[in-house]
């Protein structure tokens, strides 16, 4: 902002200027240069860029009873400047008053698993929210962040092992139809085998193979119901 003369100013692209005359509100004036009477005219100016406000963190309950403590961070501009300063005597206080209520009203209808899984939701459920009230006061609320979560150690633990007992769990499926998968194709390939006298012969053969290779000094051949095969079926390169 630039005053060149009690009569004249330069307002900012990024400021507005609401001019109240012997009280009366005489809208808002800017960007560019602003004519004024120094003795009447009273000026506000009105910042239309975005504003960060961090909030504190607000001790809350969720829907399942689970004492959390949430930091929301609100971003915020001025949409309307000239009800900015009439409507409400601090609209960056007031906003943020409104979002400290409705952070709790909407915590308190979401459970926990809802809050730490699905932030992105959460957030625009609290900006929609905010900027219901908000807008009456010429105010946009870009969004509403939740910058951080925080929950007791007792919580922490408890989560850290139902984390481990559910990824346990999965492990535990996994291997169970890793080994529902093999026993089955160990069923069919017996079946197989079973179908054919000659290749449950070979696959005798190539048993009896293995163990030699193994240097085992001696080798016990079973008796009784051997596999028969007649030697001129195989073929030796």
């Amino acid at each position: 902002m630039v005053w060149w003369f009690p009569w004249i100013i330069i307002v900012p692209e990024y400021y507005r200027v609401a001019i109240f005359r012997l009280g009366r509100s005489r809208g808002c004036r800017g960007p560019g240069i602003v004519w004024r009477s120094p003795m009447f005219d009273r000026l506000v100016w009105v910042d239309l860029r975005v504003q960060t406000v961090t909030v504190p963190a607000q001790h809350c309950i969720t829907s399942d009873n689970v004492p959390v403590a949430i930091q929301p961070v609100i971003f915020l501009r001025v949409r309307d400047a000239e009800r900015s300063v009439v409507a409400v005597a601090n609209y960056v206080q007031a906003t943020t008053e409104l979002a400290v209520g409705t952070v709790r009203d909407v915590t308190g209808q979401i459970t926990l698993q809802a809050l730490l899984s699905e932030p992105d939701a959460v957030s625009a459920q609290l900006t929609a929210a905010v900027n219901a009230g908000a807008r009456e006061w010429g105010v946009e609320v870009r969004r509403i962040a939740i910058k951080s979560v925080g929950l007791s150690a007792d919580l922490r633990n408890a989560l850290a092992q139902e984390a481990a007992a559910e990824r346990q769990r999965r492990a535990m499926l996994i291997r169970a139809q890793g080994e529902t998968d093999a026993a089955a194709e160990l069923a069919e390939a017996t079946r197989i085998l079973a179908e054919s006298d000659r290749g449950l012969a070979m696959r005798y053969l190539q048993v009896i193979q293995q163990v030699g290779d193994d240097g085992h000094p001696i080798l016990f051949m079973p008796r009784g119901n051997t596999p028969h095969f007649d030697p001129d079926d195989v073929q030796l390169d």
